[in-house]
């Protein structure tokens, strides 16, 4: 699904395919250099603006905006699901391009 989801939005957004699935290293970061992250994520995710992205994610995979919060330096994380599927997308938002951050499968709730 994941491979499915990066090559859909690949081909949605126009956005060369090399690297699908690579992943930027999760790390802490100091405040005040979240925004810095942005730029990495870019060169190692799917990325375009949000509109477009929530579009392609609703259109071919049937997630919807589940969650989503504000962090530090602009920077918003939201997730997408599919309730019959438990599949979802984790997105980074910064000035309203969203990258693709990650996917997965087997979606719950704390205590499910």
């Amino acid at each position: 699904m994941r491979t499915m989801l990066a090559a859909a939005l690949a081909v949605a957004l126009l956005i060369p395919a090399e690297g699908l699935g690579a992943r930027a290293p999760v790390q802490s970061l100091p405040r005040g250099e979240a925004a810095a992250v942005m730029p990495r994520a870019q060169a190692t995710a799917q990325c375009g603006p949000l509109g477009v992205v929530l579009g392609v994610l609703k259109a071919r995979f049937g997630e919807r905006l589940l969650w989503w919060g504000d962090g530090p330096d602009g920077v918003t994380m939201m997730v997408t699901e599919r309730p019959d599927t438990r599949t979802w997308t984790l997105l980074a938002v910064h000035d309203g391009e969203a990258c693709m951050m990650g996917s997965g499968g087997s979606a719950r709730a704390q205590g499910s």
